[in-house]
């Protein structure tokens, strides 16, 4: 499964579109290096997500072969840390 896809059925990401883009920007890192929304993706791979206010790591545990309900959703990863990076720019 393409990476962009995966964030979308995880809900980690809304829409395929805000998927492409962070992943255009530069903002998704699989196993350590900058990844496009195109690379395939596979069970434990580590993927870090910088959102605009938030960083978000996950392992992958399951590519679903099918449509995935909102409450199966989080089944398909591990959460290794989430971070809030509002309160660190305030404490600048």
């Amino acid at each position: 499964m393409r990476l962009d896809k995966f964030l979308v059925v995880a809900r980690i990401v809304k829409r395929r579109e805000d998927s492409k883009e962070i992943c255009e920007l530069g903002n998704v890192t699989v196993n350590g290096r900058i990844a496009k929304g195109s690379r395939e993706i596979k069970v434990g791979d580590k993927i870090i997500v910088q959102l605009r206010t938030r960083l978000i790591g996950l392992e992958i545990v399951e590519i679903p072969t099918r449509t995935v309900r909102k409450g199966e959703a989080s089944n398909l990863y591990r959460l290794l840390f989430a971070e809030d990076l509002t309160k660190e720019s305030k404490c600048q």
